[in-house]
């Protein structure tokens, strides 16, 4: 995930506490894990998001 503009806090299964991430912030994550983000400011967040999968379904 790549943060274009604005901020969001992640929730996620591997962590005590939530991160919060800026404009600017970058972050590639593994498989099996539970995780959730939202937006707590008054921006918009822009954000892109990918997922790659290998062909044969594994992790």
């Amino acid at each position: 995930m790549n943060v274009i503009s604005g901020e969001l806090t992640e929730y996620a299964s591997h962590c005590a506490v939530p991160v919060t991430y800026k404009a600017g912030d970058h972050v590639a994550e593994g498989p099996r894990l539970s995780h959730w983000r939202q937006n707590h400011g008054s921006e918009t967040t822009i954000l892109v998001s990918t997922d790659l999968l290998r062909k044969d379904g594994s992790d």
